[in-house]
C-alpha cells in the first residue's frame, strides 16, 4: 500500500496572498498535497473530517486570529502551527512559540524557500514523533529522543542559532533564527537558500568566515566574530562563527558551521559582574573575557581593560583553568551557551 502524502493546508483572507502561494508552493513540493483556505472555519471543518500534516496560517483574520486557529486546531488534531504575520510583533512571536506552541513564526513577505523549510522542518519534527509510539522503532528510540530534546532546547534560546553547509546554505534554524531571518533586517535566506547579509561586501566576508572556520577546524581560533550592520540602523547583530564539528570528523564528512547570533536589541549582552559571579573570574580575568565574547581581538580587549597584551593573555590562561577549557573558542562557547545569556 503506497504511504499518504503529507497534506499541508495553507489559510489568509487575502485572495492575493492565497494565489501567490498556491502558484509558487506545489511546484516546490509536487510530493505534498495542499490545500488553499481563505476561510479559517473552512479549514477547520476540513481538518476535522480528512486531517492536516501542517497548516499555515496567517496571523490577523476576521473570523479568528491565526493562533485562535491554532489553538481550536490542537483540539482533535496534531497537526504543526506555522505562522505568518504582516506586523512583526516580539511580544507575539514569543507567545506563539511558547504557549501555543507554533511551531514556526515567519514575518510577510516570507521567502517561499524559507516557508518550505519550515514545513520541512514541521514534518521531520512529526517523522520522529511518531517514531516514538512506533513499536518497530524502539531500538532507535534513544537517539529519537536525544534529537527530540536537542532541537527543543534549541528552539528554547533566544539566541540564534544557523547550521550551514561550506557554500552558507542552511540546514536548519531554532526558532529564534527563524523569526530573525524572515525580518529580512541584515540577514535573511536567499532563493536559492543561502544565508546572506544585507550587502554584497559583508555576505561574501560570512561565506568566506564560514569556510576558513570549515577548513582549519582544528585550530586555535577556530571561532570568527562578525558585526552584521541592519538597515533599519538598529544595533548591528554579533555573529560567532563555529565548525559544527572538529577534527580528522569535520574534513572526512561534508563540513557544516554553525552560526550563534546576538540581537543587541533584544537581549543584553553579559557584562563583566555577570561573568565575575558565574564563572568565580577575578575582575581582571572577567573584563577579557567580556571583551572577547563581544568581538574584540585579544590586544583590543587587552586595552579596553587597560592591561598589556602579554598580562591578558595571562589573564585568559587562568580563565582557562577556572572554567575548564583550553582555547578561546570553546570558552566563548560556554559563556554564550550560559542562562543568563540564553533566556528569553
Amino acid at each position: 500500500m503506497p504511504e499518504r502524502r503529507k497534506r499541508v493546508a495553507v489559510v489568509d483572507d487575502d485572495a492575493n496572498v492565497i494565489s501567490a502561494l498556491r502558484r509558487s508552493l506545489p511546484r516546490q513540493r509536487s510530493s505534498w498535497d495542499f490545500s488553499f483556505f481563505q476561510d479559517p472555519l473552512k479549514l477547520l471543518e476540513t481538518a476535522e473530517a480528512d486531517g492536516f500534516d501542517v497548516v499555515v496560517s496567517d496571523m490577523r483574520m476576521p473570523q479568528m486570529s491565526g493562533l485562535e486557529l491554532l489553538e481550536k486546531l490542537r483540539q482533535f488534531s496534531t497537526a504543526y502551527g506555522i505562522i505568518l504575520t504582516g506586523s512583526p510583533d516580539l511580544t507575539s512571536a514569543l507567545y506563539a512559540i511558547n504557549q501555543v506552541e507554533v511551531f514556526r513564526f515567519y514575518t510577510k513577505p516570507c521567502d517561499h524557500h524559507l516557508l518550505i523549510q519550515g514545513i520541512e522542518a514541521a514534518l521531520t519534527a512529526e517523522a520522529r514523533a511518531s517514531l516514538v509510539d512506533d513499536e518497530q522503532h524502539a531500538a532507535n528510540d534513544d537517539d529519537s529522543l536525544v534529537s527530540q530534546l536537542g532541537t527543543a532546547a534549541l528552539d528554547r534560546l533566544s539566541l540564534s542559532v544557523v547550521v550551514t553547509d561550506r557554500l552558507g546554505s542552511v540546514r536548519f534554524t531554532n526558532k529564534s533564527a527563524a523569526v530573525l531571518l524572515a525580518e529580512r533586517d541584515g540577514l535573511f535566506i536567499c532563493a536559492h537558500n543561502r544565508c546572506r547579509a544585507s550587502t554584497a561586501q559583508e555576505s561574501q566576508r560570512l561565506h568566506e568566515q564560514i569556510s576558513e572556520v570549515i577548513d582549519h577546524a582544528t585550530a586555535d581560533d577556530d571561532m570568527r566574530a562578525l558585526s552584521i550592520v541592519r538597515p533599519s540602523m538598529k544595533r548591528p547583530y554579533t555573529m560567532f562563527v563555529s565548525p559544527l564539528t572538529e577534527g580528522q570528523a569535520q574534513r572526512d564528512a561534508e563540513g557544516l558551521a554553525v552560526l550563534f547570533i546576538s540581537d543587541p536589541e533584544a537581549q543584553s549582552m553579559p557584562t563583566a559582574d555577570k561573568l565575575e559571579t558565574l564563572f568565580s573570574l577575578s575582575r581582571s580575568q572577567a573584563k577579557i573575557v567580556y571583551g572577547l565574547v563581544l568581538g574584540l581581538r585579544l590586544e583590543e580587549a587587552a586595552e579596553e581593560a587597560g592591561v598589556t597584551t602579554s598580562t591578558a593573555r595571562t589573564y585568559l590562561k587562568q580563565a582557562f583553568a577556572k572554567t575548564g577549557t583550553s582555547r578561546q573558542s570553546e570558552l566563548i562557547k560556554l559563556v554564550l551557551a550560559s542562562p543568563r545569556i540564553a533566556a528569553a
